[in-house]
């Protein structure tokens, strides 16, 4: 790029170095756009993974519970007293119906005789006869008298026309003769209603299948297409005894649309679940990022031929646009390079088990094979300590929503520590408990997170300073304008008196404009003294808090005709001092407060002082302040928290509609005792 630059007069040379950087920026920019949309579809990959394997152990538990159901019921037919009854006995009714209670997927249970007749059911009672020899779940048995269950395909009743699958399994008589089937009819609505749960807001797609590929359930929900097979998704192929766990990822193309498709084996069943995700959910973050990317590239071009044009005359300037786009250059570089979120799972021996490819960077962890690689190895021990706290923290099986949020530190391979903001989650998988982490580089944050205290105590010791400035400079305000405005217009006030003394009788009317004007000065310095009071009261200086509180709530009772109760502590603060200045000012703004939006017609005051504190409460009857207003403090309550918070004090407001607000504050003796 430098040669090129180096031969800048030539206008070949700069028509060359034109298109070398466009061709340049557009192939990173693609590069960039193909690596964010592979990632875009690897993290949906692994979330179809996660998810179908979340709904397949559900599915599973549900057909496991019924499994249950219909073992306990065969026993207790199988059993002595059982073979003993006839199959459509009432007892057997009854056991078939407590069976049934409390599985909101059974939807009953029934006996077919060898004969393939209805023999009993938990439904309701009834007089029907009714032949279920021709049904699969009764013929498999005929054939096949030694399999230990059988799961028919989605069927609909003969009774009520509902969709069901039907588990069946036999039992036996003394002899070892089919004595006759129990079936059980398992609601497909069930599962319906719960993929239906989960897809609304994380799939476009959830398919129930069987070994042959004929939907079991769906959503969403199409009855019509019950029982129809499914030819737009793979197969995990059937199932065989001692195989374990499958699951697939692929893309596919359901219905005309493009995407990728998640399946996952049912535990113990010969069904499969297929999650699908649309081409268009996984990659709309990506278009909008796409969209970004192509104007900063078209930008950058723009920018790029401006400086090719004034490349011809200002060849000075060559190097600082190619500079600037070196730079914007490696910062898009360094954004394509960022890391992702890692995540590792390990198992109780703090065994890497999983691990994504943030993570192995992170902790600089080889490509090959980490089943033995300790993750412990890169913490230190405290962490690690953690790590076998979070694993063994009860013996109860894992919650699904259990997760929480810690730190732990962690040693790159360079001896560097790093602090992790981690959150992580434990799960008991066939008696081995595994815990998954995410991890996130916070060491950064801490610092930063420092500087900002440190500029918060910087921002709190100026506020102090303004406010003592403000304080003093008013002080000096009132008590100049009580020494020296007040005295003049006192004197002038007596001047007036003895000037309308010597008046003449015989002018009334030069008597009377004295007269008026001695009323003037008297209003005038009326408005001086409560001009002096507002700004700074000279008599918390002179006389201290308990005076100049009394005087506050005498002068707010007269003013409003709210009667204030006034109880002060024996001992009160240093004259003058800032404890005293900052209590009497969140007296006066409490009670200006009171009597704007209160609506009250009593107002408590108490002061206390024990070992540690000074306690104001201030309490009134009123309407109470609005939830929403507390939430959006007006200056007042950020003025009252200020002064408090900066002696080192705590400010509570606790308010109910239409029973009144209570202000609370409490503020160190020490802070007064320092500041003497």
């Amino acid at each position: 790029m430098q040669v090129l630059m180096g031969s800048a007069n030539s206008t070949r040379a700069l028509l060359l170095t034109f298109a070398i950087t466009i061709m340049v920026l557009i192939l990173g920019a693609w590069l960039m756009l193909y690596d964010l949309r592979q990632t875009d579809v690897q993290q949906a990959q692994n979330q179809l993974a996660g998810l179908s394997r979340v709904l397949s152990d559900q599915t599973a538990n549900s057909l496991e519970s019924v499994s249950l159901v219909m073992r306990s019921a065969r026993e207790r037919l199988s059993d002595p007293v059982g073979r003993r009854l006839d199959l459509d006995d009432t007892p057997v009714t009854f056991l078939l119906k407590a069976r049934v209670a409390g599985l909101p997927q059974l939807r009953s249970l029934f006996i077919v005789d060898r004969a393939g007749m209805l023999a009993n059911s938990s439904f309701a009672d009834r007089t029907q006869v009714m032949s279920l020899a021709d049904r699969d779940y009764f013929q498999h048995f005929l054939n096949k008298p030694d399999d230990s269950y059988f799961l028919s395909p989605p069927l609909r009743s003969r009774l009520d026309g509902e969709w069901s699958i039907f588990m069946s399994i036999p039992f036996f008589d003394e002899a070892h003769h089919l004595r006759g089937i129990l079936v059980a009819s398992i609601r497909i609505d069930y599962f319906n209603k719960l993929y239906r749960q989960v897809g609304t807001n994380l799939a476009d797609g959830i398919e129930l299948l069987d070994d042959r590929g004929l939907r079991v359930a769906s959503f969403p929900q199409n009855d019509e297409l019950m029982g129809i097979f499914i030819e737009d998704l793979p197969s995990l192929g059937p199932i065989t005894d001692g195989e374990p766990e499958r699951h697939q990822v692929a893309p596919v193309i359901l219905k005309g649309v493009p995407g990728f498709a998640g399946l996952n084996r049912v535990n113990g069943f010969p069904l499969t679940i297929a999650l699908f995700y649309s081409e268009q959910r996984v990659l709309a973050p990506w278009r909008k990022i796409a969209a970004m990317v192509i104007l900063g590239v078209g930008f950058v071009v723009l920018l790029i031929l401006l400086a090719t044009v004034s490349l011809v005359s200002h060849l000075k300037q060559t190097d600082a646009l190619t500079l600037a786009l070196h730079k914007q250059d490696e910062r898009m570089r360094q954004l394509i390079q960022s890391v992702h979120d890692a995540i590792v799972t390990v198992d109780a021996g703090l065994n890497i088990v999983m691990l994504n490819a943030a993570a192995r960077k992170m902790f600089s962890i080889p490509e090959p094979a980490t089943e033995t690689f300790r993750f412990a190895n890169c913490l230190d021990d405290k962490s690690a300590h953690k790590l076998s706290l979070w694993l063994h923290e009860g013996d109860a099986p894992a919650d699904p929503d259990e997760n929480s949020l810690d730190e732990i530190t962690a040693k790159r391979p360079n001896g560097q520590s790093v602090v992790l903001e981690t959150s992580y989650s434990s799960v008991r998988v066939q008696d081995q408990r595994y815990l998954t982490l995410v991890l996130r580089d916070v060491s950064e944050r801490h610092r930063v997170e420092q500087a900002l205290r440190e500029s918060n105590r910087q921002l709190k010791e100026l506020t102090a300073m303004l406010q003592k400035v403000r304080e003093d400079e008013r002080s000096r305000i009132a008590r100049e304008m009580h020494d020296e405005l007040g005295q003049l217009i006192t004197g002038i006030r007596f001047e007036l008196r003895w000037l309308e003394s010597r008046l003449p009788a015989q002018r009334p009317d030069l008597s009377s404009k004295l007269g008026a004007m001695v009323k003037q000065l008297d209003v005038t310095i009326a408005a001086v003294r409560r001009i002096t009071t507002e700004l700074h009261p000279l008599i918390l200086d002179d006389l201290g808090l308990t005076a100049a509180a009394s005087w506050l709530a005498d002068q707010f009772a007269q003013r409003t005709g709210i009667e204030v109760d006034l109880r002060l502590a024996d001992e009160e603060p240093t004259q003058g001092g800032p404890v005293a200045l900052a209590l009497f000012r969140i007296m006066q703004e409490s009670l200006n407060n009171v009597a704007k939006y209160a609506e009250a017609s009593l107002v408590e005051i108490r002061l206390h002082r024990n070992t540690y504190h000074w306690q104001l409460v201030i309490k009134d009857n009123g309407v109470g302040i609005q939830v929403e207003s507390t939430k959006r403090e007006g200056f007042g309550l950020i003025g009252m928290r200020e002064r408090s918070t900066l002696l080192g004090g705590s400010f509570d407001v606790d308010s109910v509609r239409g029973r009144g607000t209570r202000i609370e504050v409490r503020i160190p003796v020490e802070i007064e005792q320092r500041q003497a």
